[in-house]
């Protein structure tokens, strides 16, 4: 298990610095009280709004560990002890990147495709309206995006502001260059 976390957080690096230094390829040094969006890759974005919201999960909470990782058949971890940060944000950047990899086909939407696929499940995502709607050109999705805000059935306000967040941060509009889209106001809705 050690070697294969070694691995994992291995690659996970080679990842993320080339990730890194595609966004940083070009351009000047940040500065120093640069936003967070601003100075970090996307992926480095989504990955901070899984933890803000998912939090990082106890042995009450099985079978979830780490960041909201569903713990699948074949996989062992322990029902009394939580995974410490470093093995839960590996397994949360692992998980991420391979929702990512399920949306490639859609480019540079797979990551907002790949983050909602990471609360709700690929295959929910596969037949979502947003999925629908990327696949046919149609970038309106703000609305459907957000609609994915149900616990047990019923909305939910923290999931809502989750789905605004993920949009917000995440989604790059058409019209809009990435340093732009980054920090977008969606339209205003109420609760």
């Amino acid at each position: 298990m050690k070697k294969l976390f070694a691995i994992i957080c291995g690659a996970l690096l080679l990842v993320g610095a080339f990730i890194n230094m595609g966004a940083a390829a070009g351009t000047e040094p940040a500065e120093e009280n640069a936003t967070p969006a601003a100075t970090d890759s996307l992926f480095e974005v989504a990955v901070g709004i899984i933890k803000k919201y998912e939090t990082l999960h106890q042995p009450r909470h099985w079978p979830l560990v780490g960041y909201g990782h569903l713990i699948l058949p074949g996989e062992k971890f322990s029902r009394t002890k939580p995974l410490s940060e470093p093995e839960a944000d590996a397994l949360l950047r692992k998980d991420l990147l391979k929702n990512c990899a399920v949306f490639r086909n859609f480019g540079a939407d797979s990551l907002i495709l790949g983050v909602l696929a990471y609360n709700i499940g690929s295959g929910a995502t596969k037949s979502s309206s947003v999925a629908n709607k990327l696949a046919a050109g149609d970038r309106d999705i703000y609305e459907n995006f957000i609609a994915h805000c149900r616990y047990k059935g019923k909305p939910h306000a923290g999931i809502r502001q989750r789905r605004i967040e993920e949009y917000n941060a995440l989604f790059l509009t058409d019209s809009m260059p990435p340093e732009v889209s980054e920090t977008a106001v969606p339209p205003e809705t109420s609760l």
